[in-house]
C-alpha cells in the first residue's frame, strides 16, 4: 500500500513492483490453489490437448520477447501492459508448475533442486551479475565466459544462502508457530472441559 501511495502521488521510486502487480497476484493465485488445480489437471481427460498446448507455448517463446517483436515490425505496448509480454510468462508458469507436455522435464532431480534454491537465486543473482560485469570490463574475464560464471557463482551463493540461512530460519519459524498453535489448542481444551483454573503453557 505504501508503494501504491507513493506512485499515486507522483513520487519517483521506480514503481516496478506496482507496475507488475498483476503478475505477482497471478503467481500467488497459482500457488494458493496449486493442489486442487494439480489434481484437476491430473484427472482431466484433456491430457493430450494440454500437452499440445504446452508444446505451442514452448514454441511461442521464439517470438515472445518484446524486442524481437519490435525488430519484426510489430508494435508493442509498454511491457507491463502488453498482453504478450505479460501473458506469455503466465502461460509459461502454468505449464512449468504443472509439468505439462515438454515441461515434464522439470521432474528431474536437478531441476527440482534448482526450484528449492530458486528464491535465493532470484534475490542474489543480480549482485553476481554486477560483479561479473565489472570483472569483464577490466579484461580479466572474456565476455563469452560471463554467463557460465554468473550461473556457477549464483548457484553456489544461492545454495549457501539457502542451506545456511533460509532453511534454518524456516525450521525455526515452523517450530515457533507450531508451539504457539499447540499452546492455543491446550488453552482451548482447558476452557472447553471447564478447567479455567488449569494453567497451560500459553498462560504462563
Amino acid at each position: 500500500m505504501a508503494l501504491v501511495a507513493l506512485y499515486l502521488n507522483g513520487i519517483d521510486y521506480g514503481p516496478i513492483l506496482f507496475s507488475w502487480l498483476h503478475v505477482f497476484l497471478f503467481g500467488s493465485l497459482v500457488g494458493a490453489y496449486f493442489e486442487p488445480l494439480r489434481r484437476t489437471l491430473e484427472n482431466s481427460k484433456l491430457g493430450a490437448i494440454l500437452s499440445a498446448l504446452a508444446w505451442l507455448v514452448l514454441l511461442l517463446g521464439a517470438v515472445a520477447p518484446p524486442k524481437l517483436r519490435l525488430d519484426l515490425g510489430f508494435s508493442n505496448l509498454v511491457n507491463f501492459l502488453d498482453p504478450i509480454t505479460v501473458g506469455y510468462p503466465m502461460l509459461l508458469l502454468v505449464c512449468t508448475v504443472f509439468l505439462l507436455g515438454p515441461f515434464s522435464l522439470f521432474k528431474q532431480p536437478i531441476f527440482r533442486w534448482f526450484g528449492t534454491i530458486s528464491y535465493s537465486l532470484y534475490l542474489l543473482h543480480p549482485f553476481v551479475i554486477d560483479g561479473v560485469v565489472e570483472i569483464v570490463k577490466t579484461g580479466a574475464l572474456p565476455a563469452r565466459f560471463g554467463f557460465p560464471v554468473v550461473l556457477a557463482v549464483s548457484t553456489l551463493v544461492a545454495g549457501a544462502s539457502f542451506y545456511g540461512l533460509e532453511r534454518p530460519c524456516q525450521r525455526m519459524l515452523r517450530s515457533y508457530f507450531s508451539k504457539s498453535d499447540n499452546d492455543l489448542a491446550l488453552r482451548d481444551i482447558s476452557h472447553t472441559i471447564g478447567l479455567p483454573g488449569q494453567r497451560t503453557q500459553a498462560n504462563r
